[in-house]
């Protein structure tokens, strides 16, 4: 936890992308397993904290992912219904949450999963670069 700041990166078109997401009018939010304080160091080091309407971490939800709660409680923060919610995420337990919930889902290949793994979930769609999001939305 010291060094999670030294150990972190960002894709490299994130912020690119969420400014225009942001720019388009899309209320944007983060759901992390992650505890809060971190995250936010680490939003406000790549200088897109401002961008984030919510954050909600899976501490303030009764069941973790899979589970859909903490999707629930981020449209419910958002002041949107789940239905309207696009859940973007590296990992099954993403999709999973994110399908619960009622949301469009998009699986965004990385090195952590391979394409079988999120496919499995079927999510509403995969994406290997993560600017095709500006397309899809």
């Amino acid at each position: 936890m010291k060094h999670h700041l030294e150990n972190t990166t960002i894709h490299p078109s994130a912020q690119m992308v969420l400014r225009r997401l942001k720019a388009k009018g899309f209320k944007l939010g983060i759901i992390t397993t992650k505890y809060r304080e971190p995250v936010m160091e680490v939003l406000s080091h790549f200088g897109i904290a401002e961008l984030f309407d919510v954050v909600v971490t899976g501490y303030e939800v009764i069941k973790h992912k899979p589970a859909p709660d903490i999707v629930l409680e981020a449209a419910k923060r958002l002041r949107v219904d789940p239905k309207q919610c696009v859940v973007v995420g590296d990992s099954p337990l993403d999709v999973q949450a994110g399908k619960q919930a009622g949301a469009f889902t998009i699986a965004v290949l990385s090195t952590t999963y391979t394409r079988k793994q999120l496919e499995s979930t079927k999510p509403t769609i995969v994406i290997e670069e993560f600017e095709e999001i500006l397309n899809i939305l």
